[in-house]
Protein backbone atom coordinates (compact mmCIF):
# COMPACT_ATOMS: atom_id res chain seq x y z
CA UNK A 1 0.00 0.00 0.00
CA UNK A 2 3.02 2.22 0.50
CA UNK A 3 4.30 2.10 -2.80
CA UNK A 4 0.36 2.94 -3.88
CA UNK A 5 0.51 6.08 -1.26
CA UNK A 6 3.79 7.54 -3.06
CA UNK A 7 3.02 6.91 -6.38
CA UNK A 8 -0.12 8.69 -5.48
CA UNK A 9 1.51 11.79 -4.00
CA UNK A 10 4.97 12.02 -5.07
CA UNK A 11 4.18 15.62 -6.24
CA UNK A 12 3.83 16.85 -2.93
CA UNK A 13 5.16 13.80 -0.02
CA UNK A 14 8.21 12.01 0.16
CA UNK A 15 7.07 8.89 2.39
CA UNK A 16 10.91 7.47 2.22
CA UNK A 17 10.07 4.58 1.15
CA UNK A 18 12.09 1.38 2.37
CA UNK A 19 12.46 -2.59 2.06
CA UNK A 20 13.24 -4.47 5.05
CA UNK A 21 12.53 -8.32 5.00
CA UNK A 22 10.72 -7.80 1.90
CA UNK A 23 8.31 -5.59 3.18
CA UNK A 24 8.09 -1.71 1.75
CA UNK A 25 8.08 0.08 5.04
CA UNK A 26 7.17 4.24 5.55
CA UNK A 27 10.66 5.91 6.71
CA UNK A 28 12.59 7.32 8.22
CA UNK A 29 14.58 4.09 8.13
CA UNK A 30 14.95 3.29 11.62
CA UNK A 31 18.69 2.79 11.98
CA UNK A 32 19.16 1.24 15.34
CA UNK A 33 17.99 -2.17 17.60
CA UNK A 34 16.18 -0.63 20.06
CA UNK A 35 12.65 1.11 18.37
CA UNK A 36 9.20 1.16 19.11
CA UNK A 37 6.97 -0.49 16.28
CA UNK A 38 3.75 0.76 15.14
CA UNK A 39 1.07 -1.25 13.77
CA UNK A 40 -1.91 0.01 11.91
CA UNK A 41 -3.64 1.41 9.17
CA UNK A 42 -3.26 4.60 7.08
CA UNK A 43 -3.37 6.52 10.39
CA UNK A 44 -0.46 5.18 11.31
CA UNK A 45 1.28 4.76 8.03
CA UNK A 46 0.49 8.56 7.84
CA UNK A 47 -0.86 9.27 4.65
CA UNK A 48 -0.39 12.79 3.69
CA UNK A 49 1.89 13.53 6.50
CA UNK A 50 5.75 14.62 6.18
CA UNK A 51 6.25 13.74 9.78
CA UNK A 52 4.02 10.68 10.67
CA UNK A 53 3.08 10.46 14.19
CA UNK A 54 5.34 7.45 15.29
CA UNK A 55 8.03 9.65 13.74
CA UNK A 56 6.92 12.41 15.75
CA UNK A 57 6.78 10.73 19.13
CA UNK A 58 9.90 8.51 18.77
CA UNK A 59 12.17 12.03 17.84
CA UNK A 60 10.67 13.55 21.50
CA UNK A 61 11.07 10.18 23.09
CA UNK A 62 14.83 9.95 22.05
CA UNK A 63 14.12 6.38 20.70
CA UNK A 64 13.74 5.02 16.81
CA UNK A 65 9.97 3.99 15.16
CA UNK A 66 9.51 1.20 13.29
CA UNK A 67 6.46 2.69 11.39
CA UNK A 68 4.59 -0.99 10.26
CA UNK A 69 1.46 0.76 9.71
CA UNK A 70 -0.67 -0.05 6.11
CA UNK A 71 -3.43 1.55 4.58
CA UNK A 72 -6.52 0.26 4.41
CA UNK A 73 -5.05 -2.68 6.82
CA UNK A 74 -7.33 -3.84 9.87
CA UNK A 75 -5.94 -6.20 12.78
CA UNK A 76 -6.47 -9.30 10.53
CA UNK A 77 -3.78 -7.92 7.91
CA UNK A 78 -1.22 -8.51 11.35
CA UNK A 79 -2.13 -11.72 12.40
CA UNK A 80 -3.47 -13.58 8.88
CA UNK A 81 -2.13 -11.74 5.84
CA UNK A 82 1.02 -13.88 3.92
CA UNK A 83 3.02 -10.78 5.91
CA UNK A 84 2.11 -11.18 9.77
CA UNK A 85 4.51 -13.25 10.40
CA UNK A 86 7.33 -11.07 9.37
CA UNK A 87 5.90 -7.61 10.47
CA UNK A 88 5.06 -9.88 14.14
CA UNK A 89 8.66 -10.45 14.35
CA UNK A 90 10.00 -7.25 13.72
CA UNK A 91 7.57 -6.35 16.24
CA UNK A 92 8.42 -9.06 18.79
CA UNK A 93 12.17 -7.08 18.84
CA UNK A 94 10.92 -3.56 19.54
CA UNK A 95 10.77 -2.37 23.28
CA UNK A 96 7.47 -1.24 23.05
CA UNK A 97 4.99 -2.00 20.38
CA UNK A 98 2.15 0.58 19.96
CA UNK A 99 -1.34 -0.95 18.03
CA UNK A 100 -3.60 1.58 16.18
CA UNK A 101 -7.30 0.73 16.84
CA UNK A 102 -8.63 -0.05 13.75
CA UNK A 103 -11.37 -0.12 11.79
CA UNK A 104 -13.94 -3.09 11.80
CA UNK A 105 -14.33 -2.15 8.11
CA UNK A 106 -12.43 -5.47 6.69
CA UNK A 107 -14.04 -7.70 9.20
CA UNK A 108 -14.97 -10.99 7.74
CA UNK A 109 -18.82 -11.29 7.94
CA UNK A 110 -21.85 -12.49 6.39
CA UNK A 111 -21.72 -9.98 3.23
CA UNK A 112 -18.04 -9.46 2.94
CA UNK A 113 -14.77 -11.41 2.66
CA UNK A 114 -11.70 -9.72 2.78
CA UNK A 115 -9.61 -12.57 3.39
CA UNK A 116 -6.36 -10.43 4.15
CA UNK A 117 -7.67 -7.98 6.56
CA UNK A 118 -7.35 -5.20 4.35
CA UNK A 119 -10.35 -2.96 2.90
CA UNK A 120 -10.22 -4.85 -0.98
CA UNK A 121 -12.26 -8.48 -1.63
CA UNK A 122 -15.66 -8.98 -2.41
CA UNK A 123 -19.11 -8.93 -1.63
CA UNK A 124 -21.15 -12.02 -0.67
CA UNK A 125 -22.64 -14.15 -2.08
CA UNK A 126 -22.42 -13.04 -5.63
CA UNK A 127 -18.58 -12.68 -5.28
CA UNK A 128 -18.25 -9.06 -6.98
CA UNK A 129 -14.69 -8.14 -6.21
CA UNK A 130 -15.54 -4.37 -3.98
CA UNK A 131 -13.84 -2.06 -0.75
CA UNK A 132 -15.95 -2.76 2.64
CA UNK A 133 -16.61 0.75 2.42
CA UNK A 134 -18.73 -0.15 -0.96
CA UNK A 135 -20.40 -3.52 0.45
CA UNK A 136 -21.39 -0.76 3.95
CA UNK A 137 -22.27 2.13 1.55
CA UNK A 138 -24.47 -0.38 -0.97
CA UNK A 139 -26.58 -1.77 1.99
CA UNK A 140 -27.28 1.80 3.74
CA UNK A 141 -27.57 3.91 1.03
CA UNK A 142 -29.94 1.57 -1.22
CA UNK A 143 -28.13 0.08 -3.65
CA UNK A 144 -27.92 -3.69 -2.02
CA UNK A 145 -32.11 -4.07 -1.09
CA UNK A 146 -30.85 -6.60 1.97
CA UNK A 147 -30.26 -3.08 3.27
CA UNK A 148 -33.87 -1.92 3.60
CA UNK A 149 -34.62 -4.55 6.29
CA UNK A 150 -33.44 -2.76 9.62
CA UNK A 151 -33.40 -6.25 10.80
CA UNK A 152 -30.92 -7.42 8.72
CA UNK A 153 -28.93 -4.55 9.30
CA UNK A 154 -29.18 -4.86 13.39
CA UNK A 155 -27.87 -8.50 12.65
CA UNK A 156 -25.20 -7.71 10.23
CA UNK A 157 -23.81 -5.19 12.89
CA UNK A 158 -23.80 -7.34 15.94
CA UNK A 159 -22.46 -10.04 13.88
CA UNK A 160 -19.32 -7.53 12.66
CA UNK A 161 -19.46 -6.59 16.08
CA UNK A 162 -19.06 -9.87 17.48
CA UNK A 163 -16.32 -10.98 14.94
CA UNK A 164 -14.36 -7.74 15.78
CA UNK A 165 -13.78 -8.52 19.33
CA UNK A 166 -13.71 -11.67 18.92
CA UNK A 167 -10.61 -11.42 16.87
CA UNK A 168 -9.07 -8.51 18.54
CA UNK A 169 -9.35 -10.16 22.19
CA UNK A 170 -9.58 -13.55 21.65
CA UNK A 171 -6.75 -14.71 19.12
Amino acid sequence: MGKFYQARDREFIDYQLYELDGLTLRGPRCSGSDFIAYLGAAQTFGTYCTEPFPTLVGRALGIGTMNLGRGGAGPDYYLTSQDSQTLLGIANRARLVVVQVMSGRSINNSVFFCGTGASKGHRLPDGLPMRSEQVWSDLFLGEDRRGDDPGFLRKLIEENSRAYVEKRFNS
